[in-house]
């Protein structure tokens, strides 16, 4: 129980580092070629992040998989995220704690003090947009899988409130998914982390 635990903080770290970078950048910022000018901007604007306490942040994750047994010759998977997010001054504190880490850091300091996530679970609101959208060889593949159609494209609403997230999967239910709900289900993920970080 307590690996399965662990490894949901670890999954959440790393969920929320995708969108973390915004709100924990090092005020030395990598310039590689940049002028002593346009670096000494990036670093301003590094700075300036740091004080952020709501943002909004949209990632695109394009996926292709060529060879990969028990898949299509040519899968491709792209995913589409858009999210809104404000913060409370203990997930300020938590995330000001990371300022500056790599993703493999940051993982690795939230393992040895797992408050801080439940900090930034418990005091991020956020709304997020994720789109899905799958070629139509690997859709028939995962529908003949699942014994029911997949829909090759599609759209997940989450929010999370006060460590409460809430999962609208309503195009899926129209699809006809069984035990799927019509209207938004509500997941408490800080008390999950919190219980995790007393262990």
């Amino acid at each position: 129980m307590r690996s399965k635990l662990f490894s949901l903080m670890l999954v959440s770290s790393m969920l929320l580092a995708s969108f973390g970078t915004a709100m924990a950048q090092s005020s030395e910022p990598f310039c590689g070629d940049l002028s002593a000018e346009d670096c000494a901007l990036l670093a301003a604007s590094n700075e300036a992040m740091a004080g952020v306490t709501s943002y909004t942040a949209a990632a695109t994750y394009d996926f292709n998989m060529v060879g990969v047994p028990g898949t299509p010759a040519d899968a491709s998977v792209l995913v589409e995220v858009a999210g809104a997010f404000n913060m409370d001054e203990a997930a300020q504190a938590a995330l000001a704690a990371v300022n500056g880490m790599s993703q493999d850091e940051m993982m690795a300091a939230l393992a040895e003090n797992p408050q801080a996530l439940v900090d930034i679970v418990n005091g991020l609101d956020a709304e997020l947009a994720l789109t899905y959208t799958v070629n139509d060889e690997l859709a028939a593949l995962l529908s003949g899988e699942a014994g029911m159609e997949l829909p090759s494209s599609a759209n997940v609403m989450v929010s999370l409130v006060d460590g409460v997230a809430y999962v609208d999967l309503s195009e899926f239910a129209a699809a006809g998914f069984p035990g799927v709900s019509e209207v938004p289900v509500g997941y408490e993920i800080g008390p999950v982390v919190a219980a995790a970080a007393e262990q």
